[in-house]
């Protein structure tokens, strides 16, 4: 995802998701080669909860 906040002179960091039937899976590639992965449960009533919650969860670990 090219718009999440990245250092200066670095690539921009990247955000995909996979949401299944009981966790939303993250994987975040930094823009200096560091992958990162969350996993939160899945919210059936409105997927959209379940990104969130997820980046919510990789935002409140992130250094800085």
């Amino acid at each position: 995802m090219s718009g999440m906040a990245t250092e200066a002179g670095a690539a921009p960091a990247r955000l995909a998701c996979d949401i299944g039937g009981t966790f939303t899976d993250f994987v975040v590639e930094d823009g200096r080669g560091g992958l990162r992965l969350e996993k939160v449960l899945t919210t059936p009533d409105d997927p959209s909860r379940g990104i969130f919650d997820g980046i919510g969860a990789y935002s409140r670990h992130e250094p800085g």
